[in-house]
């Protein structure tokens, strides 16, 4: 696993996610210090995105999965920063944030070989965006208990977990 970020999870934890395979973690941090050196402009993250590449060269992976609308050959959407970018709630630096993001998920989209949206409706954000034929594959746990729902009433108060 590598994480773009400067977290230690247990190895211990999360080995469970990979079975029997041999588990690896390893950090490129981005963040705000990437973002005040590359405005995120992908010719500036060249440099920070080849360390990468070098790791993925030494590691010599069977497997490469990417999330988000970094750079990558398969794009898996999770979200759909248009609706974080228009939300009034979203505090100034996330907003600064997803403004300098735009242009780096327009060309990852463009020049992606599959993007799959974990949710339908993400394909019209990966549609406009460039992606040439977006597909769902929903992000789901124990698929063969998944019906149609057919009674939407509520005896009490909803309490939703969204991550």
């Amino acid at each position: 696993i590598l994480m773009t970020n400067d977290d230690k999870p247990s190895k211990a934890a999360l080995q469970r996610t990979v079975g029997n395979a041999k588990l690896t973690l390893h950090n490129l941090p981005s963040g705000m210090g990437l973002l005040a050196k590359t405005l995120w402009r992908p010719f500036l993250l060249r440099s920070w995105a080849d360390q990468a590449v070098e790791l993925a060269r030494e590691i010599s992976p069977d497997m490469i999965r990417c999330y988000g609308t970094g750079h990558s050959l398969f794009v898996s959407l999770h979200t759909q920063p248009d609706q974080t970018r228009a939300n009034p709630e979203v505090d100034f630096k996330t907003k600064i944030f997803y403004a300098l993001s735009k242009g780096v998920e327009k060309y990852t989209l463009k020049r992606a070989d599959k993007v799959s949206c974990v949710y339908g409706s993400i394909l019209d954000y990966a549609k406009n965006n460039g992606a040439a034929d977006p597909f769902i594959a929903y992000n789901v746990i124990n698929p063969d208990k998944i019906v149609p729902k057919n009674e939407y009433s509520n005896s009490g108060t909803l309490k939703i977990l969204y991550s």
